[in-house]
Formats: C-alpha cells, sequence, structure tokens
C-alpha cells in the first residue's frame, strides 16, 4: 500500500484493474476464459482485509515471557 490512499487508488487502477481488463478482453477475442479480472477482485479484497495489521504498528509486552524464562531451569531452557 502506498502512502496515501489517493496515489494507492491510482496505481491499483493503472497496475491491476487496467492490465486484468486487457487481458480479459484478450481472452474474449481468443474464445478462452476470462480470469484477470476476478483474480485481481480476489487481490484486492485479500490487500483491504490485511491492511488494518499491515499499516498498524504492534507492540508486544514481554515481560511475562521473560520472567517464565527466568524461572526455567538448566535442561528446560536447552529444550525451548
Amino acid at each position: 500500500m502506498k502512502g496515501s490512499n489517493l496515489h494507492n487508488s491510482i496505481c491499483q487502477l493503472l497496475f491491476e484493474s487496467i492490465p486484468a481488463y486487457l487481458v480479459d478482453g484478450l481472452c474474449l477475442l481468443t474464445n478462452n476464459k476470462r480470469f484477470m479480472v476476478k483474480i485481481s477482485k480476489r487481490m484486492h479484497k485479500a490487500g483491504k482485509t490485511l491492511e488494518f495489521f499491515t499499516t498498524n504498528e504492534w507492540d508486544f509486552a514481554r515481560e511475562r515471557v521473560e520472567e517464565l524464562d527466568s524461572q526455567l531451569d538448566e535442561q528446560d531452557r536447552m529444550v525451548f
């Protein structure tokens, strides 16, 4: 995803949607099954689904894990 929504929309149109419709148009002219628009729409839907998780910064607390690690004996530390 790009920095701004407008830039992202323009790039998606130029590099995903238009080429998908062109390939599907060629498939239609050559009597082949059209597939690219469907794939492009699925990719866009998957990107929108993952957008929240990929554009936010995540901070996970490690204090409890470190506390549990300090309670392990040497043999368990070698295993884990």
